[in-house]
C-alpha cells in the first residue's frame, strides 16, 4: 500500500474514532503502602496494569506568569512569583518570546540591557524552587516571509532559523535547570498562526525544532501544540485540537514530541469543565487521547498549559468571581479523575483524565488591568493591584500552599470554601468518580476518596492519603474518614477492619469477623472520633466505643439487604436498606418525616448521608440517581443515565455529589 494510501486510511479511521468509537476504561496503579487490621485481612497479589502512576495533583499545578511579565519592573514580578509560591504552585510558565530576543539575525538581547528580560525571569523563578515550561514563540520581522509585514504570528520562512533559536535558548537555559520547551502557542487558530492554521508547516517547524533541542539537551520535554479547543471552522481560520493533531501525526510529527499541550478552555456562554458537551474544550482533552492511542501514543501526556476563565461583566464571555473558584475546582476535579462526556455522535462515555493528564496550569497569575468589559485582562487570580481573588485562595487549598494553611485566620480559607451539605439553597452537581466501592469526604480539607473493590484508596481533590490495604480481588466494601481529617478506615467483606492514619486510635474491640463470607457492607465512625460500628448485610450492626451499644435497628435474618450505616454530627444511628427504608436507632430523632424515597420490593437503595444538622438526608440509587431530602443540597444537573444497575458510593466533596460504581 502506498504511504498516500495509508495516510489516507489512518485520517478515515482517526476521524471514525472520534465520532463514533466507545471509549474505554484506562487503567492507573495506584501506589500502595502497608495496612494494619482487625482480623485476618484477605490476601492475594496487587493487581497491576503496567500503567505509570500519575504523580498528585498538587505536585503537578502550575501558573501562567503573564505573557510579558519577563519585561516587567522588577517588584512586580517579584510579587507575582512570591504569591505563585505561596499558592503551592510547582510550575509557572515563561515565554521566549523570538522576536524579542532576537530582533535582528544574530543580535541576543536576553536581559533587555540589563532592565529584565528572560534572564531575570528564569533566575527568579528557579531561586524560589519553581520549575519552568519555557514557550517558544513568534517570529522576529527578519525571518518571516515576505509576505507577512504585520504580524509576529506568521511562521517563520525556514523552520531551520526558528530550530537554531530554539537551539540557543537551550543551551543557555538548561544548565539554569529548564528542561521542558513547548514549541508555538495554539497553531491551529489563525490568530497566532497567520494566515491560517497549516499542520504540515506546523509539523515541519516542531521536526525541525525538537532535533536541535534534544541534540542541545537529550533530557529535555519537548511539547507539541498549545492546541486552542473549539471546533473546525469552515472558514479554515481555526481547527478543532483532535483534527490538527490527526494531521500532525498524517505529517509524520508523531516521533518528534514527548508530550502534547492543550488549553481545555470551557467558561464562555455557560460553559464549564464538566458540562459534558463535546464542544467543550475540556471535553476535547479525551478526543485528543483517544488520536494518541490509536497510533500508539498514548502513554504520552497531555499537559494543559493555559486554562482558566476571566472575572469582568462581558457578556457571555466572563464570569463572576463565585463562578471562577467553581469552574477552577471543576477543572481540577476532572483533569485528576473521571469524567463524563458525549462523543460528537451523542455516545456517552466516562474516562480516568488522571491516567493521561499531565500538569495544569491555570491562565494567569495577575490581571493584566482593570477593564472589566475587556476579558483578556481579566484571567487572573489576583486582581490588578495584586489582591487576591477567592480564586486564588482555592487554588492554594488544592495545592496545599504555605500561604492558606489550615487554620490561619488570615488565609481567606474559608471564604472560598463550598456551602457545606445543608446550606440553605445550595446546589451541587454530580460527578462520577469511576470504579469503587465506596466514596468519602475529608471533612478537613474537602476533598475525597474512592474505595477501589481490590482495597487501593485514591485521594482526589486535595484530600491526604494515608494509604490502603491491597487485597488483589474484589472484596473491598466501605470506606469511613475520620473526623479530625487525618486518617481513614477501610472495611473487607469479611469484616476486617484496616486502621490508617489517625485512626490508628480508635479503640480496639470484636466488631465481626466471617472468613470466608462476604457480608459486611458499612462502616461508620463516631463524630468524637473515639468509636466506629459496623454493618452486616442481616442488619446487624456490631459498634465499639463511644458508640457501643446501639438498639432498635432493625435485623433481617438471612436475607442481604441492608446497605449503608450513618453516624451524623447531630447524633443518632441510622440505616438503610436495600428498598430505601431509613430506620433510626432507639433515641435518635427519626427521619421519616423527610419521605426518603421508597422502592418497595425492588432492591435499589445502596448509600446513605445524612446532613450535619440531622434536617436532611441524601439517596444513592443503583442506576445513580441522586435523591436529597430537608436541608440536603440540591442537584444541579443529572448524572449521565448508566447502561447497568451498580452504582454504589455516595460522598459530598466542595460543589459536587461524588458517585462510584462497583462494576
Amino acid at each position: 500500500m502506498s504511504r498516500y494510501l495509508r495516510s489516507a486510511r489512518l485520517a478515515v479511521v482517526v476521524a471514525a474514532l472520534l465520532v463514533g468509537a466507545t471509549a474505554c476504561d484506562l487503567g492507573v496503579v495506584p501506589t500502595a503502602f502497608g495496612a494494619g487490621s482487625e482480623g485476618s485481612a484477605p490476601s492475594g497479589p496487587p493487581a497491576s496494569t503496567g500503567a505509570p502512576v500519575p504523580s498528585p495533583l498538587s505536585e503537578r499545578m502550575g501558573v501562567v506568569l503573564g505573557h510579558f511579565s519577563a519585561w516587567a519592573p522588577e517588584a512586580e514580578i517579584r510579587a507575582d512569583l512570591d504569591a505563585i509560591v505561596a499558592a503551592g504552585a510547582r510550575w509557572v510558565t515563561i515565554d521566549f518570546d523570538w522576536p524579542s530576543i532576537e530582533a535582528r539575525p544574530g543580535v541576543f538581547s536576553w536581559d533587555q540591557g540589563g532592565v529584565g528580560g528572560v534572564d531575570r525571569a528564569v533566575r527568579m523563578a528557579r531561586e524560589r524552587g519553581l520549575e519552568v515550561l519555557g514557550l517558544i514563540v513568534y517570529t522576529p520581522e527578519w525571518a518571516r516571509p515576505a509576505a507577512c509585514t504585520q504580524s509576529d504570528k506568521c511562521p517563520p520562512a525556514d523552520p531551520q532559523t526558528y530550530a537554531r533559536f530554539a537551539r540557543r535558548v537551550v543551551e543557555r537555559y538548561a544548565p539554569q535547570g529548564v528542561h521542558h520547551w513547548q514549541i508555538w502557542n495554539e497553531p491551529n487558530n489563525s490568530g497566532f498562526w497567520k494566515p491560517r492554521p497549516d499542520p504540515r508547516a506546523y509539523t515541519n517547524l516542531l521536526v525541525a525544532a525538537y532535533r536541535q533541542i534534544k541534540a542541545a539537551d537529550p533530557s529535555a520535554t519537548v511539547l507539541a501544540g498549545g492546541l486552542s479547543p473549539g471546533g473546525s471552522q469552515s472558514s479554515r481560520s481555526h481547527m478543532s485540537p483532535s483534527d490538527f493533531l490527526t494531521r500532525i501525526y498524517l505529517s509524520g510529527g508523531g516521533g518528534h514530541f514527548d508530550a502534547l499541550a492543550h488549553h481545555p478552555y470551557a467558561f464562555n456562554d455557560g460553559s464549564f469543565p464538566l458540562n459534558g458537551h463535546p464542544l467543550n474544550g475540556f471535553v476535547q482533552t479525551a478526543f485528543l487521547h483517544d488520536v494518541m492511542a490509536f497510533v500508539g501514543d498514548g502513554r504520552k501526556k497531555i499537559w494543559a498549559t493555559e486554562v482558566g476563565a476571566p472575572t469582568g461583566t462581558a457578556p457571555g464571555d466572563s464570569v463572576s468571581e463565585a463562578m471562577q473558584v467553581r469552574i477552577l475546582n471543576e477543572f481540577l476535579d476532572g483533569w485528576d479523575g473521571w469524567v463524563n462526556f458525549r462523543y460528537p455522535d451523542h455516545r456517552r462515555a466516562a474516562r480516568d483524565f488522571g491516567a493521561f493528564t499531565g500538569p495544569a496550569f491555570w491562565y494567569q497569575a495577575r490581571d493584566q488591568g482593570t477593564d472589566p468589559s475587556d476579558r483578556e485582562q481579566n484571567f487572573g487570580l489576583l486582581r490588578h493591584d495584586g489582591s487576591p481573588k477567592p480564586s486564588y485562595v482555592a487554588f492554594c487549598r488544592r495545592a496545599s500552599g504555605p500561604g492558606c494553611r489550615a487554620g490561619d485566620p488570615d488565609s481567606g480559607t474559608e471564604a472560598a470554601a463550598a456551602a457545606p451539605v445543608g446550606s440553605p439553597g445550595s446546589r451541587l452537581t454530580v460527578q462520577y468518580a469511576g470504579r469503587g466501592r465506596a466514596a468519602a469526604a475529608n471533612p478537613v480539607t474537602g476533598g475525597y476518596y474512592v474505595l477501589e473493590p481490590t482495597g487501593t484508596v485514591r485521594a482526589y481533590a486535595g484530600a491526604p492519603g494515608f494509604g490502603s490495604p491491597r487485597f488483589g480481588f474484589d472484596i473491598a466494601r466501605a470506606l469511613a474518614v475520620m473526623p479530625d481529617g487525618a486518617g481513614y478506615v477501610v472495611l473487607d467483606g469479611f469484616g476486617g477492619v484496616h486502621r490508617f492514619g489517625s485512626a490508628r486510635n480508635l479503640p480496639t474491640g470484636s466488631t465481626g469477623y466471617w472468613r470466608g463470607w462476604d457480608i459486611a457492607r458499612s462502616i461508620a465512625i463516631a463524630p468524637d472520633g473515639r468509636g466506629y460500628a459496623v454493618l452486616d448485610g442481616f442488619g446487624g450492626v456490631r459498634s465499639v466505643g463511644s458508640v457501643a451499644g446501639l438498639r432498635g435497628l432493625p435485623y433481617w435474618r438471612g436475607w442481604d439487604i441492608a446497605r449503608s450505616i450513618v453516624l451524623p454530627p447531630s447524633g443518632g444511628a441510622y440505616v438503610l436498606d436495600g428498598w430505601g427504608g431509613v430506620h433510626a436507632a432507639s433515641g435518635s430523632r427519626s427521619l421519616a418525616r423527610l419521605s426518603p424515597p421508597s422502592w418497595r420490593g425492588r432492591d435499589v437503595a445502596r448509600d446513605l448521608q445524612v446532613t450535619p444538622s440531622g434536617n436532611g438526608l441524601v439517596v444513592l440509587d443503583a442506576y445513580g440517581g441522586v435523591h436529597p431530602r430537608g436541608d440536603a443540597a440540591r442537584v444541579a444537573m443529572p448524572p449521565i443515565a448508566p447502561s447497568s444497575r451498580s452504582f454504589t458510593g455516595i460522598a459530598r466533596s466542595r460543589g459536587a455529589y461524588i458517585i462510584t460504581r462497583g462494576g
